[in-house]
This record gives structure tokens, sequence and C-alpha cells, in this order.
């Protein structure tokens, strides 16, 4: 019995592929920005309700710029309110494939992981009955699950399968 759901294999090539085309899109996109995190948290932000507040403020301004305070540029503020928009259609078409990479490789990480647990519970099983080499292995990917301290200062010791001296990390 199988536990795998998706059976996929990535080349090389297509990898490459996918990271070039990616690189590729943000080309034209020279005008991104990565703000720090203080400037995100202090920033008015607009949600999906306020764009049309904002697109009814633009068309009111663009037919009274009277009301319009003179430091305020009617095109800077049209420019920001389509640029706006574009990027909001960006973020729809990345979001989505973000969503099904990330389910994917969710998937993907879940069936590796089960399959690893599978194998060591086989070498465990092998080790207690005196399979040779199965003890190593055993040894091996069982420190994976001990306990990790929970204090940064303090040093992990570890025993390595063939050297029963302390390591400490």
């Amino acid at each position: 019995m199988s536990i795998n759901k998706i059976n996929v294999e990535v080349t090389q090539e297509t990898e490459d592929q996918v990271l070039q085309n990616i690189e590729a899109s943000t080309e034209p996109l020279d005008f991104l920005i990565k703000l720090q995190t203080l400037e995100r948290i202090r920033m008015a932000k607009m949600g999906r309700k306020d764009l049309s507040f904002v697109e009814r403020a633009f068309m009111h301004a663009t037919d009274n710029p009277q009301y319009l305070n003179n430091y305020v540029s009617i095109d800077d503020f049209g420019n920001d309110v389509s640029t706006a928009k574009c990027l909001r259609r960006f973020n729809a078409a990345t979001d989505s494939l973000k969503e099904r990479i990330n389910d994917t490789r969710l998937l993907v990480e879940s069936e590796a992981y089960a399959t690893a647990r599978v194998y060591y519970n086989a070498v465990k099983a092998a080790a207690k009955v005196g399979v040779p080499g199965a003890e190593a292995i055993a040894a091996d990917l069982a420190v994976h699950y001990k306990k990790r301290s929970s204090t940064k200062e303090e040093k992990t010791v570890t025993e390595t399968p063939t050297d029963p001296t302390p390591i400490t990390t």
C-alpha cells in the first residue's frame, strides 16, 4: 500500500526555468520596495472596502479639484490609485500560485516525513532483533527525537553511535 497521494519529480531544468521566470517577472517591477517593519506598522492601511472609497474620492477630486490641497497632485493621486489596483491584481495572481505551491509542499513534506517514520520504525525493529548495521542507523535517526535544551546558553551533549565520547555543541 502506497502512502503517496502525489508522486512527481521536479527536474533541475524545470526548477531553474521556474526560478528564472520568477526573476524575469520582477524585472519590469523595478519600482518595488522593501519596507522596514516599523514603517509597515505605522503606515495607513487600505483594505478591500477602502478601495472603493479611494476610487470614489479620486473621481470626486478629478471633477472638483478645488477641494484638493495645493501640495497634492491629482496626477500623483491617480497614479497611486491605478497602481494600487494593478498591484492588487498581481497579489491575487501570486497569492493563488503561492497557496498551491504551499499546499503541494505540505503534502509532499507530509508524505516524506511519514515514509521516514515508517523506515525509522523498521530500522528500530531490525536493531532490536540484532540485524547488523541497523543499530547504528537507528541511533543516527534517534538524534532527531532527543529533547533540546530550553535555553540558548546551555550546551547540548550528544553521543555518536560509533564514539561513546560526548561531543559538546
